[in-house]
């Protein structure tokens, strides 16, 4: 069935012509390659897990851990050069 609307019309371009085919694809593939990225940097970049704390006394309580190291150092005696 021809019409005159159909005549009407200019050839389609091929797929690889249309620009957003290319952005569909281009988006599609950077995500995949940022996502496998990605893995690859968590895979190679973790850390180790602790299973037991530490000996050597720093084991105290975050609040109290803070709040030591705000405190300024004690006045002691001063030597004079």
């Amino acid at each position: 069935m021809d019409t005159a609307a159909s005549k009407d019309r200019a050839p389609s371009a091929p797929w690889w012509r249309v620009g957003i085919v290319w952005l569909v694809i281009g988006s599609t593939v950077a995500v995949a390659a940022a996502g496998i990225g990605m893995v690859r940097v968590a895979r190679t970049g973790a850390d180790v897990a602790v299973i037991q704390p530490p000996s050597n006394g720093s084991t105290m309580p975050a609040m109290q851990g803070r709040n030591h190291a705000a405190t300024p150092p004690a006045e002691g005696p001063r030597s004079r050069p």
